[in-house]
This record gives structure tokens, C-alpha cells and sequence, in this order.
């Protein structure tokens, strides 16, 4: 249940701190689980130059990544080399070989409890075995290249910046996010509310608290924001297409 609360996008970015009411207090976060992937399990004929997505029940903590052994990609006895990303608005890992799949061959994707979601919670360990196909094909498209001033701004335009809150005359809490003031106030500015927690890091969505305080992500401090409920995943995407673009 998400509530309405004065202070807007105050807590967000300006030091509100209030109970986070998305899980109740005192209860035992839940296992983080598979529930799809892209190529599913027992896939064949995949295209040479395939990613492989994961989608889980909850957010993938991006810093359980760095412990060896956490994600791991094999063919028989080879380990093979990879980049690994957080997509927070999918909850997803997207895992993309450094060298084009062998045709006809195996391969196995394994998850090991040594990931972790936001919460806390270990994975459930689990593997996806799929086959190579013959066609070099695959790639996922670039996510598209977003601009503060065309495409984020207009929605910080609509739900913070406004009169009251967070326009130049008003600035709530100190904080504007009006045309003028938003970038500033954004891109590598520590958030008040969670010290050690960077509002915006360019080029990296999965850990910019303003992505995870827009999803309301369990690791937030005070309230999911903006105040009136959660942004359409159409807008919390273009937000971090424009931080992974370089928040330009």
C-alpha cells in the first residue's frame, strides 16, 4: 500500500526520514527466486549473440555481484567470460557472453545463494541450461538514449516540481527540481536521507537511490515516492535509460 504524504519528493531527495511500510516490520524477507528467463530453461536454437535475462520475484542486489561464483556461465567444462548487469525495473540480471555461443553447443547458467536481493534475502540457487543455435543474430538492442532536459524532466515537471513543493519559488526542504535546478540537485549528490547513498550516478541506474526510491525498492529509507504512488514502468524506464545513458 503506498500513502500519500506531504512531503512529496522531499523524502526522496531532500532528508525525510519515516518508517518504510513496504515490508512489516519485524517479518523475514522471502527467498529471492527465479520466476523467468530469456532463453527459458531448456531453450534451443538460441541466436549466437544472446544475452540471457533472468527475472526474479524481488531486486537483485547489484553489490552481491562482485563475490566470485555468483553468477557463473559453462559449456561442459569451460567457464566462459561475461558482463553482468542489474535491471532494477525488470528485477532482472542480464547476462551477456564476451565472445559469441558456439553453434550447437550447451550451456548452463548458474545462480548461486550467493546473491542477494535488496532486502537481504540469499537467491535460491538455480541454473538455466539452453542450447546454441546455427544464426549469429541475438544482441539486445542499446537501450535508447534519454536526455534530462526531453525526457525526465517533463516528469519531474508533473509530479515534484510544483507549487508548494519543489519549484524554484517554493523548493521544499531546500530542494528544487525545476528545469533550472534538477540536474544540480541530482547528479552525484549524496541523499540526505541515506548518507553513503548517491541520488544519481551516472551510467550506473541499479545503484542511483533515485531509480530505487521511485521503485520502492526494500533498502529505502523513509516512503516510496513520489507521494501519489508509484510512476508507470513506461516512465521509472526512461528514467534509467537516461541514467544509463550518462544522465546527460
Amino acid at each position: 500500500m503506498h500513502r500519500a504524504f506531504p512531503c512529496g519528493l522531499l523524502a526522496l531527495l531532500a532528508g525525510c526520514t519515516y518508517p518504510n511500510d513496504l515490508t512489516p516490520a519485524g517479518a523475514e524477507p522471502s527467498p529471492l527466486r527465479l520466476l523467468s528467463s530469456t532463453p527459458p530453461a531448456g531453450g534451443s536454437g538460441v541466436a549466437l549473440g544472446s544475452a540471457v535475462t533472468l527475472v526474479f520475484d524481488g531486486f537483485p542486489d547489484p553489490s552481491s555481484l562482485g563475490r566470485f561464483g555468483t553468477v557463473t556461465l559453462h559449456s561442459g567444462v569451460n567457464s566462459f567470460d561475461f558482463t553482468l548487469a542489474v535491471d532494477l525495473v525488470g528485477r532482472a540480471l542480464v547476462l551477456q557472453p564476451r565472445t559469441p555461443l558456439t553453434p550447437g553447443a550447451g550451456y548452463d547458467v548458474e545462480v548461486t545463494s550467493a546473491l542477494r536481493g535488496l532486502d537481504g534475502a540469499a537467491a535460491v540457487a538455480t541454473h538455466v541450461a539452453f542450447t546454441a543455435g546455427q544464426t549469429p543474430g541475438g544482441a539486445p538492442p542499446a537501450a535508447p538514449r534519454r536526455t534530462l532536459a526531453a525526457d525526465v524532466q517533463p516528469l519531474l515537471d508533473a509530479g515534484c516540481a510544483l507549487s508548494s513543493c519543489h519549484d524554484a519559488s517554493s523548493a521544499a526542504g531546500g530542494l528544487a527540481l525545476d528545469p533550472a535546478h534538477a540536474r544540480a540537485a541530482l547528479i552525484g549528490v549524496e541523499a540526505a536521507e541515506a548518507p553513503g547513498e548517491t541520488r544519481v550516478i551516472a551510467g550506473h541506474p541499479a545503484s542511483s537511490y533515485l531509480l530505487r526510491k521511485l521503485l520502492g525498492t526494500p533498502d529505502i529509507q523513509g516512503l516510496q515516492m513520489p507521494s501519489g504512488g508509484q510512476w508507470p514502468l513506461e516512465s521509472l524506464r526512461i528514467v534509467s535509460d537516461w541514467i544509463s545513458s550518462g544522465s546527460p
